[in-house]
């Protein structure tokens, strides 16, 4: 089969157009058009200009300004500026809209030229919608799978506009029976009970998954890098820094352990900051500056140093709809401490490699940090769990939902 994946973005840091916006979720669609290219032949478009690349077994696709000048249309450029007067709550709003109902008629365009069986859009937004509209105009079939849910909590950032179509698509999608997959039971859960739908059965869950078997050269030495004790225990929190990853919360879970306990920790913070050093402010008030990394971004390539000398792994996120970082850890044998209400819980959750918080405390995570801290863990067990989440398994299961479709 043919598959065109089509995307906002995805993260390669070796391509220096997709180097930009370094999200878990960017890294994940990148990994999924790899691991599906295995069994089909994939090719990927997203609104990123680029001269286009082959990736090994898969194709980014060329999109170029000439590429989106050449293709303009009247029809999309009216269909755009309808759209654009409901949605924006602002000028650049607007314009974005706009922008991306004109970019789908080059998407038009590859769609003639290529003739993929089926079309796999990530996310529902602004981007998708003109992405939808394309493929429906030409009668390809296409699947829809959402990373997370966008409309139900204030903790995740997103416009009004988008919010709306998240709750519309879903609606329509049940009346229409279009597939939706997304990554997650508690996601699934959530939707049929906060959007109204039915029973779901036009929405398949299938989990991301993560490389359980490439092994890391050259890892670097983050103790010397970081200067931190040799007999220190090192906690990482993989994530940018943000509202609803909710670091702040992990913080503050250090007042609540005993002096003696925090002076042997160092918890270190890998990710972009997008809150203007609050997080390190709320560390310097508290006094925990010295217990405390900020890293920054790092190369995903270096991932893999960080989780080999951690003993814990850290999710507090508000609103998770799958949580990469604790199946990363699990490669490596790390287990992970979060709160039970994150919607993946009932598709990761196994007491061997996994500590559940039940209250939404900063007392009650600290009391959870202390009891993983003391646990035996089985190192090689959770490094064994991890291969239900491999990528390969997953490509599997995104394959098979590519045949049901065409039958």
């Amino acid at each position: 089969m043919k598959i065109l994946i089509l995307s906002r973005y995805i993260y390669d840091e070796s391509i220096p157009e997709f180097g930009i916006n370094q999200t878990g979720l960017g890294m994940m669609i990148n990994d999924i058009a790899k691991s599906t290219a295995n069994y089909n032949d994939v090719l990927l478009l997203t609104r990123a200009i680029s001269k286009g690349k082959v990736r090994g077994n898969y194709v980014i696709l060329k999109h170029t300004w000439v590429d989106f000048l050449k293709s303009f249309s009247l029809r999309c450029l009216v269909e755009g500026v309808k759209k654009a007067i409901k949605a924006g709550e602002n000028f650049k709003d607007r314009l974005k809209v706009i922008y991306f109902y004109l970019d789908g008629s080059y998407l038009r365009k590859i769609i003639k030229k290529y003739n993929p069986d089926i079309a796999h859009i990530h996310g529902i937004d602004e981007s998708s919608e003109a992405y939808i509209k394309a493929c429906e105009h030409f009668g390809i079939p296409y699947i829809v799978t959402l990373h997370g849910l966008i409309g139900l909590d204030d903790s995740v950032l997103a416009s009004k506009y988008n919010k709306q179509l998240e709750h519309d698509f879903l609606k329509a999608s049940e009346d229409k029976n279009i597939l939706v997959t997304v990554i997650s039971s508690g996601i699934k859960k959530r939707i049929i009970k906060n959007y109204g739908l039915g029973n779901g059965k036009n929405i398949k869950v299938i989990t991301n998954g993560v490389d359980c078997y490439s092994a890391t050269k050259d890892r670097i030495n983050i103790r010397d890098m970081h200067n931190i004790p040799e007999n220190n225990t090192i906690i990482v929190c993989i994530g940018n820094i943000s509202k609803n990853k909710n670091q702040i919360q992990l913080v503050e879970s250090l007042y609540h352990l005993s002096k003696e306990t925090v002076k042997n920790i160092t918890v270190i913070f890998v990710g972009k900051d997008n809150t203007n050093g609050l997080l390190e402010t709320r560390a310097r008030e508290l006094r925990f500056e010295r217990n405390c990394v900020f890293c920054g971004p790092v190369n995903k390539k270096n991932i893999a140093s960080y989780f080999s000398e951690a003993t814990l792994n850290i999710v507090a996120s508000l609103n998770e709809g799958f949580g990469l970082s604790i199946i990363e850890g699990f490669v490596h044998g790390v287990p992970t401490v979060t709160f039970s209400d994150l919607d993946a819980i009932e598709d990761l959750y196994n007491d061997k490699a996994m500590l559940l918080t039940n209250e939404r405390t900063s007392s009650a995570l600290a009391e959870s940090i202390y009891k993983a801290l003391k646990k035996h863990w089985d190192k090689d067990w959770i490094k064994k769990y991890a291969e239900q989440f491999s990528l390969d398994k997953m490509a599997q299961n995104y394959d098979k939902i590519y045949k049901d479709i065409l039958k």
